[in-house]
């Protein structure tokens, strides 16, 4: 019984039959960060992926980002460290989009089809450096978590163009407090 061979590779079916276990694929190793607490899949002309970490050998945090082949490359550095960042996928507004991220700390962030980044400001209203969280649905981003009004809501507003479509950089609030 002490014998038993080595089966790290293995798991246990439904069946009780033994089978492969998924395995994992290494995209990208960046040396520039030594962590990662923070992953978005973008989507735009070409797939990549978002990645937010602590600098290697620095106290910030930065932001890479990595393409299907697993080259990593940054966007930006010099950023709170430790801040988780919530990112959405909305339509491009201006030349601003059409990623765009908030940790409730650093100045909001967007990110271009062509892999330009910087920072996220509204054309109408101001967009709070102090909201963390981020959902688009309903061809609105929604925008909360804020330490200055804890319970607000706020959502980006429509363009007033012909062919009508969300404005991110349009804030508004919608609800004062949430709660019973």
């Amino acid at each position: 019984e002490n014998q038993c061979q080595d089966a790290r590779n293995l798991t246990v079916g439904a069946t009780n039959s033994l089978r492969k276990r998924p395995g994992n694929t290494l995209l990208s190793e960046p040396s520039t960060l030594d962590s990662i607490h923070s992953l978005f899949p973008a989507n735009v002309t070409t797939k990549v992926l978002l990645a937010v970490g602590k600098q290697a050998s620095a106290s910030n945090d930065r932001i890479i980002k990595i393409d299907t082949g697993g080259t990593a490359t940054t966007l930006v550095d010099s950023l709170t460290q430790g801040q988780r960042w919530e990112w959405v996928q909305a339509p491009t507004s201006g030349s601003q989009g059409p990623i765009y991220g908030v940790n409730g700390v650093d100045p909001p962030k967007y990110l271009t089809m062509a892999g330009a980044i910087g920072n996220w400001t509204a054309s109408t209203g101001t967009i709070p450096t102090t909201y963390k969280y981020l959902l688009y649905h309903a061809d609105t981003i929604w925008a909360t978590g804020s330490s200055t009004y804890p319970g607000r809501v706020q959502y980006s507003g429509l363009t007033g163009s012909a062919v009508p479509g969300p404005d991110p950089r349009i804030h508004a609030p919608l609800i004062r407090r949430v709660g019973r």
